[in-house]
């Protein structure tokens, strides 16, 4: 049996870390989709604002709200849920991932209570956990790309990189747009030395979401690991051209230029420009 639950749409938790957990629910393969409901940020609730969605509600009144509902439903799961998403935001935890847990004791193919409880203990730390939760929702749905990311992300941290990128690979079959997913396959493969293929995937990643630095830096440090200096320099370049005041390539590129000016005088006068150019913008 497939759950019911309704389908919900919003940032949660935004753990960081070197391959990103999903902070995000999608859609289900199949599923009917409904009226979505936001949970970070702008957390947006149906109750009491059914005639004015897109009015944002605070996490504490929306906790107020769904406690009230649930005196009148306390078995409702759709409540619940909801109810761990706000307090989720608002950093109750612990409480929130007893509304997750109610809601699959009420509904074991939950996949939203799943994710959710999942992002939820990654975020208390409690990854042998998640990992379980993670599991168990791609036991129901084995396609479910948040699940997958997510998976990937607890098997990075346990250092089990060729295991998560295998995740990555199938979400990626997926979703081969997505360049958060390409950004971590790079990051997967660079852990495993196979520096040519995560140049492809960081690449691909730079491709698909071109308007941030960020994965600059990701190929800027895999020239450094292979002491291709000359390339990484090249690649902060690109980087400060995407954001000029990028601070981590202005940085790295005064790093750069430290090493290159030991190996060679000649790069003196441009480290010390560089430097100038840095001290201002910090």
């Amino acid at each position: 049996r497939k759950s019911d639950s309704p389908v919900l749409d919003g940032h949660l938790l935004g753990v960081s870390a070197a391959v990103e957990p999903v902070p995000r629910l999608a859609d289900p393969i199949g599923k009917k989709r409904v009226r979505p409901l936001q949970a970070f940020p702008g957390l947006r609730l149906g109750i009491g604002l059914q005639d004015n969605p897109d009015i944002p509600v605070r996490p504490a009144d929306a906790v107020a709200a769904l406690d009230k509902a649930l005196t009148l439903q306390p078995q409702n799961p759709t409540a619940l849920l909801y109810r761990g998403l706000a307090l989720a935001d608002s950093g109750k935890r612990e409480a929130a991932l007893k509304d997750f847990e109610r809601v699959l004791d009420l509904d074991p193919y939950s996949l939203f209570a799943l994710h959710n409880k999942a992002l939820v203990l990654i975020a208390m730390k409690r990854n042998g956990d998640a990992q379980k939760a993670a599991e168990t929702l791609l036991r129901i749905e084995p396609n479910y790309v948040p699940a997958l990311q997510n998976l990937a992300f607890l098997l990075n941290e346990k250092k089990e990189y060729a295991a998560a990128s295998a995740a990555l690979d199938k979400a990626l079959r997926f979703e081969p747009n997505n360049a958060d997913l390409w950004l971590a396959r790079g990051q997967a493969l660079a852990q495993l030395e196979r520096y040519d293929e995560a140049l492809k995937a960081y690449e691909k990643a730079i491709a698909l979401k071109p308007g941030t630095a960020d994965i600059h830096i990701n190929v800027i440090n895999l020239m450094m690991e292979q002491e291709r200096l000359q390339d990484a320099l090249s690649w902060c370049d690109k980087a400060i051209a995407v954001q000029p005041e990028a601070q981590a390539a202005l940085l790295l590129r005064a790093n750069i230029l430290l090493h290159m000016r030991r190996r060679s005088e000649e790069h003196t006068s441009e480290l010390q420009s560089h430097l100038n150019l840095v001290c201002r913008l910090l």
